[in-house]
């Protein structure tokens, strides 16, 4: 407690006031009780009856009824659920660091969190680990097992906790970044992804294009337009997000080629997600078809565009059609001098496309009783990739043999006729 200087003491000791006389024990306890009734009124004001005091007023006030006794898990005041909240944050939770993630992961995860041993490293070695406990293979399924286990929710409250959600270095861990996007997908926090993606772009737009490396720029957009696809089991959302990003883009300082290059990238891998699991996936809008569409470029060395395009063409959804397919595989030959300088990847790529082309040319031709031309693009492909359709060249070559010996007996039928 505070006391006067001599100086002070003098000068209030002229003016007539004297130093107030110490509390009885009676006043005492009339002033704390006082002073609790006033604090607890004002808790009351800011944040509802609390259920010690409006027990305590059906105590004092018979006329007034008590309150139903709450829960342990209810918490009906906006006070109550803040402390709630933070209480019940990763970073407050009592524990000691594991050595690896075993039995009740996210419990683990929790107490590695609290015990300060979290990381990169050790969040996505979690996310693997709920991830791998799956109950079918099925899209649809483990979209529901990543929703449920809440992994991708409890990774980002501890990357906010952290602060490491500030600087979004977190990003250029690969790993972590492509198994963080699916679990916020599937947990419905995709926007928040967005948001880190967008931020990331937005403050590297800013730095010397030199200092930056162009994959830190794309990756992000790109695992997060992936995950948009397989999960969502559709490119609606995702072709939304491409034009979200390309707006975006448009409106930074970044140069035009290195902007093309972000976005194509992200477009790529909606094309190749759609084109091979599209019968799997809703319906695509006509919306989201032409934003997809639109998005291809013109590049005549590239064959690739060329059959995205003719693909395209066969999946509208209003008005598909075969025939820049037909073209396509009319003109495409293994051996061509286009293909001279492209790598064994790039090779490989491309015969897939053709193959994946052919394959729903032929549904498409059956579906629509083409049965003629069904047949001639199944010779096609399995003349030109019999290995990689699981066929045998000897089988190949009988099928050439019978089909030259059907070929002689409908000439020499045909002569027999003019003979006759």
């Amino acid at each position: 407690m505070l006391r006067p200087t001599p100086t002070l003491a003098s000068k209030l000791s002229k003016l007539g006031i004297h130093k107030p006389l110490p509390l009885s024990s009676r006043d005492a306890h009339k002033l704390l009780g006082l002073l609790k009734t006033s604090f607890r009124k004002h808790l009351d004001e800011e944040h509802g009856p609390s259920e010690a005091s409006t027990a305590e007023d059906s105590l004092t006030n018979p006329s007034r009824p008590a309150p139903s006794i709450l829960k342990p898990g209810s918490r009906q005041h906006p006070a109550d659920r803040h402390f709630h909240a933070m209480l019940s944050n990763p970073l407050f939770t009592h524990a000691v660091v594991p050595g690896k993630f075993t039995g009740n992961r996210h419990e683990i995860f929790n107490q590695t969190v609290a015990a300060g041993g979290m990381n990169i490293e050790l969040a996505t070695r979690y996310l693997e680990s709920v991830e791998a406990v799956k109950t079918s293979s099925s899209i649809e399924c483990l979209k529901t097992d990543l929703k449920n286990s809440g992994a991708g929710l409890k990774v980002l409250q501890w990357l906010r906790s952290s602060g490491l959600s500030n600087g979004l270095e977190f990003l250029e861990n690969d790993r972590f970044t492509r198994i963080l996007m699916r679990f916020l997908v599937a947990e419905g926090l995709g926007d928040m992804a967005w948001a880190w993606v967008a931020k990331s772009l937005t403050i590297s737009s800013s730095q010397p294009t030199p200092s930056i490396p162009e994959n830190r720029l794309r990756i992000p957009l790109q695992f997060l337009i992936r995950a948009q696809v397989r999960l969502e089991m559709g490119i609606t959302e995702a072709c939304t997000l491409l034009r979200k990003a390309s707006s975006l883009l448009r409106s930074l300082s970044f140069p035009r080629p290195l902007q093309d290059h972000i976005i194509y990238s992200a477009r790529d891998s909606i094309i190749w997600n759609y084109l091979k699991y599209h019968s799997r996936m809703s319906p695509a809008t006509e919306e989201s078809y032409d934003i997809l569409y639109s998005s291809l470029p013109n590049k005549p060395n590239d064959q690739k565009y060329f059959i995205f395009k003719a693909h395209l063409h066969l999946l509208h959804p209003t008005k598909p059609t075969a025939q820049p397919a037909m073209d396509i595989l009319s003109t495409w030959q293994p051996s061509s001098e286009i293909r001279g300088n492209m790598t064994d990847e790039q090779l490989k790529k491309e015969r897939f496309i053709i193959i994946n082309l052919g394959l729903d040319l032929t549904n498409f031709l059956l579906t629509h009783d083409r049965i003629d031309e069904a047949d001639w693009v199944m010779e096609y492909l399995s003349s030109n990739f019999p290995s990689a359709l699981g066929v045998s060249k000897k089988l190949t070559q009988k099928r050439a043999d019978a089909t030259s010996e059907i070929s002689s007996l409908d000439l020499l039928g045909a002569l027999d006729m003019k003979i006759a």
